[in-house]
């Protein structure tokens, strides 16, 4: 299950809020904005299970200079640990930048095709990934808004009750 929405709907707040209240255990990534003096300067991705950080991309002149090699590294560690060792997959966020890391859309496809359930987030993009994502059968997407965030929380808890029980 995948969420998606327009960008400050809360799609990630919404993500974590959701798995706290669980307690549930999982493993994958979740990408940050990193700021300084209140300009968005660069984005880390957060390996879930280990901690472990990169920096993702930097802001030049307010466009993003992508460092592929997190994707093609930590990105692909962090998913396939979490596939192989986590009870749930949570891939925060999927956009843009990851269509030139084909190893890492690899890895997000093999832990789709996975027996472990997937939590994400989408960009509410279009691009070959993730147009690719979201035409699968066994991909469910919830869009968020601001006014709707407490359904969508209700839906979250009733998809992950199959594997959790709050």
């Amino acid at each position: 299950m995948f969420l998606t929405g327009p960008r400050s709907a809360g799609k990630t707040t919404l993500l974590f809020r959701t798995l706290r209240n669980l307690r549930a255990t999982y493993g994958g990534f979740v990408v940050k904005e990193i700021y300084e003096h209140g300009a968005r300067t660069g984005l880390v991705m957060i390996d879930l299970g280990t901690g472990e950080r990169g920096k993702l991309a930097r802001y030049v002149d307010g466009k993003p200079r992508v460092n592929i090699e997190v994707f093609e590294g930590l990105g692909v560690r962090s998913v396939r640990r979490a596939v192989e060792g986590a009870p749930l997959v949570v891939l925060d966020e999927l956009g843009r930048f990851e269509i030139e890391a084909p190893t890492f859309m690899e890895a997000v496809f093999d832990a789709l095709s996975s027996e472990v359930p997937v939590l994400g987030v989408l960009k509410a993009e279009s691009n070959p990934f993730l147009d690719a994502i979201r035409r699968r059968s066994d991909v469910k997407l919830i869009t968020v808004n601001p006014s709707n965030r407490s359904v969508s929380k209700e839906i979250l808890l009733r998809y992950l009750s199959y594997w959790y029980y709050p």
